[in-house]
């Protein structure tokens, strides 16, 4: 995997004779997302519009060159599941997905339109956590 995809982390490991810490490696972010989260749909936009906007941290691309199934490919593959879908007449595909970071649920809106255009929306009840994802998705679809 190129490094360009990967953050740094440190990492502590606490054992019954010491801890060990690791500085300096390179992990890609999914890695903490919890394994394939689950929720209904009507359950996601509940909690989608019941949420915060002052919460909620952007990013857009002005073309991708990539179609809506690799791009919702990659984001299940790395444990950002697409809950719900819907196709907006001469608009675009608009997903709804969820992942889970640390036991913070996170709530991601794609937004692909017909032009190429792509816009992601992310909300936690964690600003710190949402962007972290946020740049997680950047390096995806980069």
């Amino acid at each position: 995997m190129p490094t360009s995809l990967l953050q740094t982390v440190a990492v502590t490991i606490s054992t019954n004779i010491g801890e060990v810490t690791i500085h300096e490696k390179h992990f890609p972010i999914p890695i903490l997302f919890t394994e394939k989260p689950k929720i209904s749909p009507s359950e996601f936009m509940e909690k989608w519009t019941g949420s915060s906007e002052k919460e909620v941290v952007q990013h857009s691309w002005p073309q991708i060159l990539r179609e809506w199934s690799d791009i919702r490919d990659q984001l299940n593959a790395n444990n950002i599941m697409c809950i719900y879908e819907r196709n907006v007449e001469h608009k675009g595909i608009i997903s709804y997905c969820l992942c889970v970071f640390l036991d913070t649920s996170v709530f991601i809106e794609v937004s692909l339109a017909l032009t190429g255009k792509i816009i992601v929306l992310v909300k936690s009840n964690d600003s710190a956590v949402s962007k972290l994802v946020l740049l997680a998705i950047q390096h995806l679809l980069e």
